[in-house]
């Protein structure tokens, strides 16, 4: 009876384990974790958590950057607006 009970503690646990360790948390490129900024974004599109910083400057960064490049083709600036854009996705890590 007690290896019984312990079998099925001991398989409980195990499962307890598994499932835990099957949830996945958002995390930046830096390795912290995503927060709410204090203003909202204008160039890149992400409501809610984001991974740039919160004050905007880093935003206006990733703007200029692209801006930089003088992408004439509009597909190809739709795509490389969201490659940059994927630093402050909370999911890009």
């Amino acid at each position: 009876m007690s290896s019984t009970c312990l079998l099925v503690v001991l398989s409980i646990f195990m499962l307890f384990l598994l499932v835990s360790s099957s949830f996945s948390l958002p995390l930046c490129t830096n390795s912290t974790a995503p927060f709410t900024p204090n203003v909202s974004l204008t160039f890149c599109p992400y409501n809610g958590t984001i991974c740039c910083d919160g004050n905007g400057a880093g935003d206006l960064l990733l703007k200029n950057q692209f801006e930089s490049m003088n992408i004439s083709d509009p597909a190809c600036a739709s795509l490389l607006r969201s490659s940059i854009c994927s630093k402050c996705d909370p999911f890009s890590a």
